[in-house]
């Protein structure tokens, strides 16, 4: 743990975090968009469940953003595809930033144990590695993206009025006796998130570097990070509500605010979770060759 912290030192990830942030919040808005999208198919076919959202906003957001949440909802709704295909458009080219920076980063982590060879391809292989890297970037932005949605319904297991539960307990069913008595809410709300994040973080730390890196020390970093972001996730959102809150006077700028330090902060994990893993990979591969050298 103590070289995952100097190699976190030496390559320079608070800036790298800083960079992630950035291009992250690129993609930010076409996956809002999409997302809004969506949303607006499903709205458009339940009645009455706009009109909550729009209630439910005005309870946490000031009057003029209600108005322009309110304004954007109904548009979506009357375009609905035409709004998911202009952010798709979008996502495909600015997704590849926010991939591209973490490729970069991945790549320095790994230089000194793994180095890459340098060799001046043709223009049709680097024009198809482009592609290729676009192409992965938005796909791996929509797994990231099915991801999360597993977070929040995890994350909404705890929104479960107490009345729905004071009704199972009444009834004399022994299923629900049986989900009364198992923690099934408190291990979901950790377990489901956790999970998530550290298969999204496998597939990213197996993705990102542009050179072939083992899998298997990759495992205990995964895990690491999926539960930095889980902890994150269940620890720090109210701080970060309640921040947002205060910013509400500076309206968009502070949202953006809040909303850069969020990611920022999933950066730091990620990039510190990388940073473990090359050093597992790197007492691997030094037994690896001592083996060799002895044979």
């Amino acid at each position: 743990m103590w070289g995952a912290c100097e190699r976190w030192s030496k390559s320079d990830c608070i800036d790298l975090s800083a960079a992630f942030a950035y291009y992250t919040l690129q993609s930010f808005f076409p996956i809002l968009l999409i997302s809004l999208s969506i949303a607006s198919w499903f709205l458009g076919k339940q009645e009455g469940l706009d009109q909550e959202i729009i209630s439910i906003a005005a309870q946490i957001l000031p009057p003029s953003v209600v108005e322009l949440v309110e304004t954007t909802l109904f548009k979506l709704i009357d375009q609905g595809f035409g709004a998911g295909i202009l952010g798709a458009m979008f996502l495909l080219f600015t997704a590849g930033n926010a991939y591209l920076s973490l490729q970069r980063g991945s790549d320095r982590l790994w230089e000194d144990e793994l180095p890459s060879k340098r060799v001046n391809s043709a223009w049709r292989e680097q024009a198809s590695r482009f592609l290729r890297n676009r192409v992965e970037a938005f796909l791996v932005v929509f797994f990231i993206g099915f991801l999360m949605v597993l977070d929040q319904i995890s994350a909404n297991l705890r929104m479960i009025p107490s009345n729905v539960l004071e009704n199972l307990s009444k009834s004399n069913n022994l299923i629900s006796d049986l989900f009364l008595k198992l923690p099934l809410l408190q291990v979901g709300q950790f377990a489901i998130p956790l999970i998530g994040f550290s298969l999204m973080a496998l597939l990213l730390q197996a993705l990102l570097p542009s050179r072939k890196v083992p899998l298997r020390p990759l495992l205990p970093g995964s895990i690491l990070i999926g539960i930095g972001l889980t902890t994150l996730n269940l620890a720090v959102s109210k701080s970060i509500l309640s921040l947002g809150a205060r910013f509400q006077a500076y309206g968009f700028i502070g949202g953006f605010l809040v909303l850069t330090l969020w990611v920022w902060l999933l950066g730091v994990i990620l990039y510190f979770g990388q940073c473990w893993s090359v050093v597992i990979a790197s007492m691997t591969l030094v037994k690896i060759r001592r083996k060799r050298t002895n044979m």
